[in-house]
């Protein structure tokens, strides 16, 4: 289901951070925005109740955008040709 905010904490998150969301990176974002709500979901299940759950959220997507940025370019490139070969 479509989050708005959700969607926007995460476009806003990779903007600060520079992904290039319709250039190189765009396939990251492609799989980020796709599965935000899932992401949420799971950990919104772990965290709903803790004092800053929803407040930890943000360092939670940091984590997954830092992962993507230190991930060798091989293994980018290796990411991309898997999803052409997947269809």
């Amino acid at each position: 289901m479509y989050n708005y905010q959700l969607h926007k904490q995460v476009n806003d998150s990779l903007k600060k951070n520079k992904i290039a969301v319709a250039g190189k990176d765009n396939l990251f974002y492609t799989r980020i925005t796709a599965n935000a709500s899932s992401i949420q979901d799971l950990y919104m299940q772990l965290y709903e109740h803790h004092a800053k759950g929803a407040e930890t959220f943000n360092v939670l997507l940091q984590t997954i955008i830092n992962a993507y940025k230190r991930r060798p370019h091989v293994l980018k490139e290796r990411d991309e040709s898997k999803e052409i070969s997947d269809h």
